[in-house]
């Protein structure tokens, strides 16, 4: 037996006295037994078949299973064999089978609600061969699981929680089973780290900071591995949580209460400069659409727009940032830009060619613990150097999406500012009823957020938008096929990888990404793929599953089979001379018929 020789034993196989099936016209109901070609075990089929036979399993709701362990056409060109995921031949083609291709084992897909494959043979006049043979095996299909992270705590924003390493999370999750069959089930949780702990509600702590995906995976004791999983929580660990919760503030600021009583900044940062961090105050700036340098000048003071006395403000700048960045890794000495620690009540900040549209990260400290007012004011005479003021009141919907056909996408707005009322417009037409900071789609085109509320620095109205285009990947179709290769030995190094611009002709292969997975399980859930395709050790008759997904539209999937086969080099026996008498002109030439030698 090849590759599902275990599935066909724990599957529901049904073992009992069962009756051979050889290729003929008839409908059978059974789960045990052998299928052979009309010649059976023993001899050849016949010139000029064409028979259709259905095989369907003996117990209501289980699916019929073919394992073809022989399988020898080669050398009748016109015989072939079809395989049709029903109970008739309008079903759909599962495959088509000639020469060397083994079907290997074929099982009816979770769509087939009938659970039987029909097989269509056909034979030519000229020539027949041994045929096939194939054990016939039952089992019960996948029910639908459907898992849930249903809470999480601390609760995540838009999907995501942001936590230092060793805090305590705790994930609940459920699911639904279509068949209501969860005896057994397991429940398992990856962290995304390697770590996995088991239960439906669990508490984990992360210890090394990064970003990692939580994935809620459901398994029922189907042998085939029917499972279900969630995955829509992302956990952000940070190396510390320094300037967590900076507000974005711009030049032309004015009138910011001073930070007063908020004790130290948090440890484990070089803050260069600044020998102490009292009542710290964390912002981030973002420059414009030019390069050059910054010039900015801070002021703290008793009274409003620059008034009264000045109290002693101290800061510290790290950057350029392609977005803001917070913890030990990100600021340090070598991103530090600017720093002081004067006594003075008014400071100048200065970065040389800053990048344009970069991000920088500002320590601003009240050293007196004195209440006041912070301004900061753009000195660059150049006014292509002023920073961007939108990052105060804003509305980022991310990039351009792909799709599946039949999917759908949800839209999360990343907002700057406290945001109140929303309305969300597809090519410019109002969507009835949208009126939160995300939807879900389904259509292809442009889709935009208008958002109205209050700024992220003054609370003072505000007013944001962005769009997003939404397109609709196509549906794609890929082509089974069939490699043989001559070997003396039972295994081959085939290389898949050659065959790609086979299983998607006519499509181009650098729009699609593919994989190769030893079972159909794995392909469809995208795991376990073959990390060798450039020379995967083979047998005859192995079927691998291939998975094509379009480039750049996640989760848009076709799969394709190669089936392995491997021939023997023919034997060649040593022939004796062929030899002639002369004719009259004793020339020593003569016509030989090489045919006529064979070993």
């Amino acid at each position: 037996m090849k590759n599902f020789l275990l599935v066909l034993t724990l599957i529901a196989t049904q073992i009992g006295l069962s009756q051979d099936i050889f290729m003929s016209d008839g409908t059978y109901n059974q789960c045990s037994g052998m299928f052979y070609d009309s010649g059976t075990q023993y001899a050849n089929y016949s010139s000029n078949e064409d028979y259709v036979t259905t095989i369907c399993a003996d117990v209501a709701g289980n699916s019929t299973v073919l394992d073809f362990s022989t399988f020898f056409f080669i050398g009748t060109d016109g015989d072939e064999l079809k395989i049709y995921d029903g109970d008739d031949t309008t079903a759909p083609l599962i495959g088509t089978y000639t020469g060397g291709n083994n079907p290997g084992v074929v099982l009816a897909s979770d769509t087939n609600t009938t659970g039987c494959l029909t097989i269509s043979f056909i034979s030519n006049g000229s020539g027949t061969q041994p045929g096939w043979e194939a054990s016939i095996g039952c089992f019960t299909p996948c029910q639908t699981i459907t898992a849930s992270i249903d809470n999480v705590d601390p609760v995540p924003v838009a999907g995501t929680l942001d936590v230092d390493p060793g805090d305590l999370i705790t994930f609940e999750g459920s699911a639904t089973f279509s068949e209501g069959d969860d005896v057994g089930a397991t429940y398992v949780w990856d962290f995304g780290n390697g770590d996995t702990l088991e239960g439906l509600n669990v508490n984990y702590a992360y210890a090394v900071p990064g970003t990692y995906t939580v994935t809620f995976t459901v398994t029922d004791t189907n042998p085939l591995g029917c499972s279900g999983s969630d995955n829509s929580v992302i956990v952000n660990v940070l190396d510390n949580d320094a300037c967590i919760g900076a507000l974005p503030i711009c030049d032309g600021i004015v009138d910011v209460p001073s930070p007063v009583g908020s004790g130290s900044a948090e440890g484990g940062i070089d803050y260069s400069c600044l020998a102490s961090q009292p009542n710290p105050r964390w912002y981030f700036i973002q420059t414009g659409d030019q390069q050059g340098n910054i010039e900015l000048t801070l002021t703290q003071s008793t009274g409003q727009n620059g008034t009264g006395s000045l109290i002693d403000v101290d800061f510290i700048i790290w950057g350029p940032f392609s977005e803001p960045q917070c913890g030990t890794s990100n600021l340090n000495s070598a991103t530090q830009q600017d720093c002081s620690y004067s006594s003075s009540g008014e400071e100048d900040i200065f970065v040389p060619n800053a990048p344009a549209n970069s991000y920088f990260v500002l320590l601003i400290t009240n050293f007196s613990n004195s209440p006041g007012y912070i301004n900061l004011e753009n000195t660059n005479p150049d006014p292509a150097m002023a920073l961007n003021c939108d990052i105060i009141c804003q509305v980022d919907l991310g990039e351009d999406q792909e799709i599946c056909s039949g999917g759908s996408y949800e839209i999360i707005a990343n907002t700057t500012g406290a945001f109140n009322t929303f309305e969300w417009q597809l090519d410019g037409v109002t969507i009835p009823g949208a009126t939160s900071s995300s939807l879900t789609v389904t259509e292809s085109g442009t889709y935009t957020l208008l958002a109205e509320g209050f700024d992220a620095v003054y609370g003072d109205p505000c007013s944001a938008s962005d769009e997003v285009v939404i397109s609709i990947a196509e549906a794609f179709n890929v082509n089974d096929i069939s490699i043989s290769e001559c070997s003396q030995t039972t295994t081959f190094d085939f290389n898949l990888e050659n065959e790609i611009p086979f299983i998607l002709d006519p499509l181009a292969v650098d729009d699609y990404v593919v994989s190769f997975h030893n079972s159909q399980l794995d392909a469809e859930n995208d795991v376990t793929a073959i990390t060798n395709p450039t020379a995967y050790s083979g047998t005859n008759g192995e079927v691998i599953y291939v998975r094509v997904e379009a480039d750049g539209a996640a989760g848009c999937y076709s799969l394709a089979t190669i089936t392995l086969a491997i021939t023997s080099a023919p034997t060649i026996n040593a022939v004796s001379n062929l030899e002639l008498c002369d004719d009259d002109s004793n020339d020593g030439i003569g016509e030989f018929m090489l045919s006529d030698q064979t070993a």
